[in-house]
């Protein structure tokens, strides 16, 4: 009877130890997953680009498989395909010694436009890489933001002088000068059908202006606190998103002039880059200093991913394009002076917010990987999800091995130690 005790007591110990091994996998299942989401974006595409720091960077709007930057004190303006990530076209304004201030593509990836510290502005056609228009001494200050109009030959650029200058490019002089801002530009930006353009600040105020009229008085949205580093309009309805280095966005109703969301909390750091996803959904894509982020605002405001960059890069622009969101950032390698640009992008279909029924439940942060992006018509499917084996991926691999390892060391210890 002893001995049927004790086997029945062994017997419990045994399952015990089994038990107490599970939980102890379980649980170093959601540790690994939570150092999985937490790890920094893995990098398969980054070049070097300029000499000294890059001012600016833009991609394309049509398909985003272009991508221009520009030198501060290299004073050059480069156009990159991606991928491969190749040097396309190099542009500079031999008539000009001023540092590149600004760029922007039009609509049809055909034009670019530039702003430079001496106010000027000049418009190249990038397959000729022929200049079509410079208009010197076009602000008084450095242009600071430039942005084409979507459906004419028309080009609108804000400078540290406050002012805003609408040009037509088959014209020699501005056709139109916008004034109502008190401290330096920072943004311009046209409205889809291009009506109306809204403008901001260092000082952190936004103005909506009516292009239709020449006597009506523009619109101003208070809220931000510091300079507004980008506006995003939705290509559906009659709003637009800003955000500003106040570490936060806020969205501004166009029809009644107020603010309709103001839901996301202050970033880490400055906001960097807007955009919407191009079908007009309910989704908009924040890159902050160090991170990006998908917030929904429909029914009610809520944040459904964060993903943080790797270390050391600074956001410069987003583009939502089909399947995609896209996303570069720079870095200054003050060793040699150089400076670097990354490439990354992921599938929207790998992000929570954007699938039937999301909830706000955080993805993994391997979803959202660098990679080059698709050639002028990408296929998503070319893109891996995990770049080369590597990165999170193995780590991950390595960590649950790790795990089931001493899960199974402690099981079997338990049952000899009572054996």
């Amino acid at each position: 009877q002893r001995r049927v005790h004790g086997n029945f007591r062994d017997s419990n110990w045994v399952t015990f130890s089994f038990i107490c091994s599970l939980g102890l996998f379980i649980c170093s299942l959601a540790i690994v997953h939570t150092m999985a989401r937490r790890t920094p974006l893995q990098t398969s595409s980054e070049f070097h680009a300029h000499r000294g720091s890059i001012s600016c960077a833009k991609f394309g709007r049509k398909t985003g498989a272009v991508l221009a930057t520009g030198g501060r004190e290299d004073r050059k303006i480069k156009i990159w395909t991606v991928p491969p990530t190749a040097l396309s076209i190099e542009l500079e304004d031999q008539n000009s010694n001023a540092l590149v201030e600004c760029v922007q593509f039009d609509y049809g990836e055909t034009h670019l436009v530039a702003g430079y510290s001496s106010g000027s502005t000049t418009v190249w056609n990038v397959p000729t890489q022929q200049v079509c228009r410079v208009f010197p001494q076009h602000h008084r200050s450095n242009c600071t933001c430039v942005d084409f109009h979507p459906l004419d030959s028309v080009v609108a650029s804000g400078s540290l002088d406050t002012t805003v200058k609408i040009a037509d490019l088959r014209q020699s002089q501005p056709v139109r000068t916008l004034e109502g801002h008190k401290a330096d530009l920072t943004i311009v930006k046209f409205s889809p059908d291009g009506s109306m353009i809204v403008t901001g600040d260092r000082s952190g105020v936004v103005k909506l202006w009516d292009l239709s009229s020449t006597t009506k008085q523009p619109r101003e949205f208070l809220g931000h606190t510091d300079a507004i580093t980008s506006i995003a309009f939705h290509p559906l309805e009659f709003f637009f998103a800003s955000g500003s280095a106040d570490r936060t966005v806020k969205i501004w109703d166009m029809n009644n002039y107020t603010c309709q969301f103001a839901p996301l909390t202050p970033e880490t750091g400055p906001i960097k880059a807007l955009c919407f996803e191009e079908n007009g959904g309910t989704h908009l894509f924040v890159a902050s200093l160090d991170c990006l982020k998908v917030w929904g605002w429909q029914p009610t405001a809520k944040l459904y991913d964060s993903l943080p960059t790797t270390e050391g890069d600074s956001m410069c622009d987003l583009k939502a394009f089909k399947d995609l969101v896209r996303g570069c950032s720079v870095r200054l390698d003050r060793s040699d002076n150089r400076s670097f640009v990354k490439l990354w992008c992921a599938k929207l279909e790998d992000l929570e917010a954007t699938k039937p029924g999301a909830t706000g439940k955080h993805v993994s942060s391997c979803h959202l990987m660098m990679a080059d992006v698709a050639a002028s018509h990408p296929d998503s499917s070319a893109i891996p999800h995990s770049p080369s084996g590597h990165g999170v991926s193995s780590a991950l691999a390595r960590s649950l091995s790790l795990s089931l390892s001493l899960s199974l060391s402690l099981s079997l210890s338990l049952s000899l130690s009572l054996s």
